[in-house]
Parts: structure tokens; sequence; C-alpha cells
């Protein structure tokens, strides 16, 4: 991790279809000024917008995905793109849609990673911002728990289980780094279950789904898209790719143990206000804001 905040060295589209919305949008990416963050700008045929921040405080919806709101607009599904920014070190950067919903491309981040690494990244001469504790912070309800623990490197261990177990109990853990998101964690796709797929479409979700874009998990637990999973990990991978897009939404790069146990982006989030919270408690008298 660099010393000093990036932002990305050029500008490149992506095309696609939106995973809830539906709908076609462009998507651009393009370089931004020192501490002004991920912003969302939409500009499309019918709807435009003021400029939308990646920033916890701006989270207005978790049902089965991230979504912001700022200036009385909405961008919804932002968790794959931040997450492949954040684990570029890419922290400020300007994203320009023609409708309100990222493309959701084959379902993993890899077309991000490959954006970035086709403009490349660009080093800005201020201080990057980095939150860091010096104790454990623990958050626990109704079964699930996100706990932090001091390091000086960015780790994740996640833990998936579901109280039916239509999929086996998993586990995966990693130290975040460009390398490892990009080989390996950026390539998990979003997955569903084949029972949620008609509710989630009756109340205007999943419209773009399919199995181009999602892993689907039949019934009896077994994967419906005829090319199987991409490795044996994929399904937990995707959720560690998911928590770190909600998570770099505290708008500061973190040093700290992540251990995870059934999260998803409701409970992120609520983590994330306490964390922040905890951090600024705690360095409130130092002037310590990294």
């Amino acid at each position: 991790m660099t010393d000093y905040q990036n932002t990305l060295d050029g500008t490149r589209t992506v095309s696609g279809i939106g995973l809830h919305t539906g709908e076609q949008v462009k998507m651009t990416f393009s370089p931004a000024p020192p501490d002004s963050g991920i912003q969302f700008v939409i500009k499309g045929s019918s709807l435009s917008s003021k400029p939308i921040k990646a920033y916890y405080k701006n989270v207005s919806g978790t049902n089965r995905g991230t979504t912001l709101t700022e200036n009385s607009s909405s961008v919804h599904t932002v968790e794959h793109v931040l997450a492949a920014l954040y684990a570029n070190n890419i922290d400020n950067a300007l994203v320009t849609l023609s409708a309100s919903e990222p493309p959701i491309c084959d379902g993993s981040a890899i077309e991000f990673v490959s954006m970035i690494a086709s403009v490349g990244i660009k080093k800005q001469e201020v201080k990057a911002k980095v939150l860091t504790l010096d104790k454990p912070f623990i958050f626990e309800e109704k079964g699930k728990s996100l706990k932090y623990f001091p390091s000086d490197k960015f780790e994740v261990v996640f833990s998936l289980a579901y109280d039916d177990k239509i999929l086996p109990d998993q586990t995966f853990s990693a130290i975040i780094t460009p390398q490892k998101f990009n080989s390996l964690i950026s390539r998990a796709r979003t997955f569903g279950f084949e029972h949620e797929f008609d509710m989630l479409k009756q109340h205007n979700l999943a419209l773009g789904g399919s199995l181009e874009n999602a892993v689907i998990i039949n019934r009896d637990g077994t994967v419906r898209n005829p090319e199987g999973l991409r490795f044996p990990e994929e399904l937990v991978v995707h959720k560690v790719l998911d928590l770190i897009g909600d998570f770099s939404l505290l708008g500061m790069r973190i040093l700290g143990k992540i251990e995870a146990f059934k999260s998803g982006h409701a409970f992120n989030q609520a983590f994330v206000k306490q964390l922040f919270e905890e951090f600024a408690n705690t360095n409130e008298n130092k002037g310590v804001f990294l």
C-alpha cells in the first residue's frame, strides 16, 4: 500500500446491462483531484444528477446490493466497481453513468480490473487517509458477526454459512493486495438461489440477471451454470469482493484484520458506521485523519 493518494491515469468506458434494472448503460471512468474520493454522476437521456459521493453516510439501500443517494439522486449496485478501485488503491475517481446502475458485466469485477490496468494509476502528491485502531472492535447481531483486529495489513477472513445448509460452509482468508484481488478475488461472480429468482423479478430486481452474469444455485445445492464454478471457493470469495466494496465507503484505506461471519450488505454497512465512529472517537483529540 502506498502512502500517497492515487487516481486513474486516463479515461475509459465500460458498457453493459444493469443487474437489477435491466437497463443498458455506459459507464466512464475518469481521473479526479486529491481528496475528492470516488464520485458517481448520472448523465442520461431521461435523468441526470449532481455528484453522488461513495461514502457510508450516503448509503440508502442494501437490498441485493448497495445503493448510494445524494442530492436526491441514486446509483445502485456499486459494490463491484468500488471493490476494484479500492483494492487497486484508487482513492479518487469520477464515474459517469448513462443510467442509474453500473453494468454487471459477467457478475465479477474482472472488467473493472481490466479498465484500471489499461489506463494505469497516477500517484498524487497528497497523503492517503488511513483507518487503523490499536484495539479490537467487535460487532455481533442475530447470529452474524464482524470483527476488527489491529494489523499493519488489510486482511479479510470470511465464513459463509446458510441455516438451511443448501450450501456447505466455506471459509476464505486473504491479505488484500492489488495482486490478490486482480488475480483471484475479482474473478468471483455474484450468485443467487433458484427459489429466489421469481420473487426478485416480482419486486423489479434481477431484471438483467442471467446465467451469463450470475451463478444460480439450484434447490438441491448444485450449480445451474453449465460451466460450473470458476474455482471451488467462488461463492465465499464473492462475499469478500462485496465486503471490500462496502468497506471502501469508509472513505479511507483500512489497516486491520476483518473477520466476517454470515455478513451481507446491510450488516457490512452497520459495521462500517460503528467502526468509523469508533475511529473518530479514538482520534478526536489527536487530529488524526491521516
